[in-house]
């Protein structure tokens, strides 16, 4: 038996491709007596608002990822469904 090949690539819903290991990097480089220490100086506090940009647009970004995985799976399981019922 062969495979055939698609003659077009699917669609795939991707999140940024930096976006685990740019996360995973602030993560374990956040140390709670660092962050202070850098929250009391003005330069390091203006660092921690960008960070905190940054992370704040993640969130927006996986949510929004999220959503739309969300409605597809409920449209999969609804088809599913009708034609289980049927």
């Amino acid at each position: 038996m062969s495979r055939q090949k698609r003659k077009t690539p699917a669609p795939r819903l991707r999140v940024s491709p930096n976006a685990e290991t740019l996360l995973r990097t602030m993560l374990a480089t956040c140390d709670k007596a660092r962050l202070r220490a850098m929250a009391a100086d003005p330069a390091g506090r203006s660092e921690l608002f960008r960070l905190q940009r940054i992370a704040a647009a993640r969130v927006e970004e996986f949510e929004g990822y999220l959503q739309l995985a969300r409605d597809a799976e409920t449209m999969f399981s609804t088809a599913l469904n009708t034609t289980l019922e049927a």
